[in-house]
């Protein structure tokens, strides 16, 4: 393979640090808006700024991308398009997504504005990114959790060009911040807490600190040569939440790496030598990315080599220091001891320092980290005007765009309420009704499908209701697995089954009914449209959905889930619990997390599931008529599937088709006044007592006639004891014993 160099582009979150990375030598800027971007809480962007920096990148022929990556509900939509006109207006280079509303929306009425697959779209085998060049996509970012010879194979196999961020070293598929932002804040802060156990060796020492993930950017530079031979086309730098200073000089480091300049060259712009000798000898790596992410700005400059007991120590340092800058002094085992703003101190050529202070705490071995810089010097001060920008958006009707798209679904709501339960073991399968449900769908791991019994009878009489759902995520050598998989269970007659990336779609018989998992996003009707398009008629609403987005919502053909258990986090790096024999934490008394792993994905969920059966009527009012209870990751029991599903029936028949306002039938269509009482639940009258409440033959005021209708005259004094004379002339007169 031709080795190619990368292009490098930062991500940038004011203008500021635009100057700084663009000063080092960037190839190209990545930034977002509010409310269009993942991460519209470190921009702070305006549209007019947005335009300013599109002119530099123009006069400096370097390339700008704007970040569309959030995920679209309704009610942006109409914003959304109206953003996008603005940048269709040659603003920008490409528009990164993952939303297929977004890009549906881009390909019929923006067709001319190229657009980039970002990593939540999952593109992380050979056939999802061929399919990603046949829809159109310019690039594809690589989902994180790819290993450097899956990439490589990835790139034997396609043409389209590939992106790599290389600003987390945690390989996460999907971030478990972006689908907790609708997750109760105290399970944010226990998976912040989990996420820095992963990366942390010695937790007893610094439990208190909720380190969040861990900051490798600086470690990646010894694997440039190795992205550039693969074919990497583009390296992305993370530079938001970092200071401009740090930002210029992780960009120069880069810029030299990628140059062909010696990765020792490279690495001796910012402190990564000092960094990685400073954790060999202390056994402190983890540490120092906590500490370093905790500061956010902060860089390892050294440690202290000299200290006495008057407060002074010397220590050397990777980059030359200056009056005005913070330094923050921690021990070796991350505590911090002191913040110094430096005046008076010696430095000499080699960047030795020597300071005097009234510390005496300060030990041989302390790390010394740089947490401020010079900031001025990097400042950009430009007057803006967005009246400018107002007239890129004219032309363009917005509301006619959105009409095109919010199609209502052709068929009426089913009369008939549908049921879809979802199980992840084997052991679930003696336990569940399948009379009194619609759907069963099978997510099991790969070992217990081998098991699974195809041929049993049990099976092959209700093989219509199975849907075999394919796993979470498949890497590049499972995929030849799968597909002999889907076609073994096809020629046996299963012919549902369930994707969770839209490119698995090419894994399955083309005859097969395919659904789609909550784990591609349909948050908005252009999403929903899109499928429609691409021949999919059957998916789940994604589980953070919020009930007024659903009503919303012009389709309602929609699987709403009712219950489940959110993953919180979903890795193939291993997830440390506080004591990781076991696979439980405990945060508070209310909130306990599990940890689970199949098929090399370790999964991190909380204990007490989330329900919605409280807004269930109001979705069947609306129409909704496709309900799921996902029962994955809960302990096989009778008793909890009888108890969920009879919690669906509940309100199932509060809506039922059949005639509400009519009292003459009852819940299942049979005859019955309810006004009149004229009949009992059967259609027999009740008014005439010749009838007893089971239809049979008993007149209550004629005496003449016993409890079972049989003739007899309890008026007749002359029947004594176990005898009576039988009065009634359709019977001859006999004397018996009372039954």
């Amino acid at each position: 393979m031709k080795e190619m160099k990368p292009e490098l582009v930062i991500s940038i979150q004011n203008i500021n640090c635009f100057n700084a990375a663009l000063q080092a030598g960037a190839d190209g800027f990545a930034l977002g808006l509010p409310t269009y971007s993942l991460d519209a809480t470190s921009s702070d962007f305006s549209i007019s700024e947005l335009q300013y920096i599109s002119s530099i990148c123009k006069k400096e022929d370097k390339k700008l991308y704007f970040y569309c990556n959030t995920l679209i509900r309704n009610e942006n939509l109409l914003d959304i398009i109206e953003m996008l006109a603005i940048v269709d207006q040659g603003v920008v280079s490409a528009v990164v997504i993952q939303d297929w509303g977004v890009y549906y929306i881009l390909q019929k009425h923006f067709p001319d504005l190229p657009v980039i697959a970002d990593t939540i779209m999952n593109f992380n085998t050979s056939i999802g990114v061929n399919m990603a060049e046949k829809l159109n996509f310019q690039r594809v970012v690589l989902s994180r959790e790819l290993y450097l010879n899956e990439i490589d194979e990835i790139k034997k196999k396609t043409t389209l060009p590939l992106e790599l961020h290389y600003y987390q070293a945690h390989n996460f598929s999907r971030l478990p911040f972006k689908s907790m932002s609708y997750v109760n804040v105290v399970a944010q802060k226990a998976m912040a807490e989990i996420c820095s156990k992963s990366f942390i060796s010695n937790f007893d020492v610094i439990s208190r600190k909720k380190f969040l993930f861990s900051l490798k950017d600086n470690l990646l530079i010894d694997y440039v040569p190795t992205f550039k031979k693969a074919g990497i086309g583009t390296l992305n730098m993370y530079g938001r939440l970092h200071s401009t200073e740090y930002i210029h000089l992780l960009t120069k480091a880069y810029r030299a790496a990628i140059d062909d300049e010696s990765i020792e060259k490279a690495k001796s712009i910012i402190n990564i030598e000092e960094e990685q000798k400073v954790a060999k000898a202390t056994n402190k790596r983890d540490l120092l990315d906590g500490l370093q992410m905790e500061m956010e700005n902060a860089i390892l400059i050294g440690s202290v080599k000299r200290a006495d007991e008057e407060g002074a120590f010397a220590f050397s340092s990777s980059i030359a220091l200056k009056s005005g800058h913070n330094i923050s002094i921690y021990s070796e085992e991350g505590e911090l001891k002191h913040e110094i703003v430096l005046s008076d101190f010696e430095m000499n050529k080699r960047n030795f320092v020597k300071i005097d202070t009234e510390f005496d705490d300060i030990d041989r071995g302390d790390l010394i980290f740089l947490t401020k810089m010079e900031e001025d010097k990097y400042k950009m001060d430009v007057e803006l005007d967005d009246s400018e920008i107002k007239t890129l958006t004219s032309g363009v009707n917005a509301e006619e765009i959105l009409n095109s798209l919010t199609l209502k679904s052709e068929e009426e709501p089913s009369k008939k309420q549908e049921i879809f339960v979802r199980i992840d073991s084997t052991s679930w399968l003696r336990k569940v009704y399948l009379s009194t449900i619609d759907k069963l769908i099978l997510k099991f791991p790969k070992r217990q499908w081998s098991v699974f019994k195809v041929g049993n009878p049990f099976i092959i009489k209700n093989i219509h209701k199975f849907i075999l759902q394919l796993p979470d995520v498949i890497i590049e050598k499972d995929l030849a697995f799968y597909q002999d998989f889907c076609q073994k269970f096809y020629n046996e007659g299963f012919t549902q089954f369930m994707v969770s990336d839209l490119s698995h779609r090419n894994l399955i018989p083309k005859e097969a009914k395919i659904y789609v998992s909550e784990q591609v996003p349909a948050f908005n009707d252009a999403a929903i449209s899109f499928f429609n398009e691409i021949g999919i008629e059957n998916w789940v609403l994604p589980y953070n959905n919020h009930v007024d987005n659903l009503i919303n919502s012009n389709n309602r053909q929609g699987i709403v889930p009712l219950h489940y258990h959110l993953p919180l986090i979903n890795s193939r790096v291993p997830i440390k619990f506080p004591v990781d024999t076991e696979d439980t934490f405990e945060y508070d008394e209310t909130h306990i997390f599990h940890r689970d792993k199949k098929d090399g994905i370790t999964v991190v969920y909380e204990e007490k599931p989330y329900q919605h059966f409280g807004n269930f009527s109001l979705l069947l009012k609306k129409g909704y008529h496709k309900f799921l209870v996902d029962l994955s990751f809960t302990s096989p029991s009778q008793k909890t599937f009888n108890a969920l599903i009879k919690e669906v029936k509940k309100d199932d028949d509060k809506y039922s088709s059949h005639k509400e306002k009519d009292r003459g039938y009852d819940k299942k269509g049979r005859g019955r006044n309810k006004s009149g009482r004229g009949y009992d639940k059967r259609g027999h009258d009740r008014k005439d007592r010749g009838y007893d409440k089971r239809g049979r033959r008993s007149d209550k005021e004629d005496r003449g006639y016993d409890k079972k209708g049989k003739g007899y005259d309890r008026k007749d004094r002359n029947t004594s004891g176990d005898n009576f004379r039988r009065t009634d002339k359709k019977f001859p007169k006999k004397r018996f014993k009372r039954d």
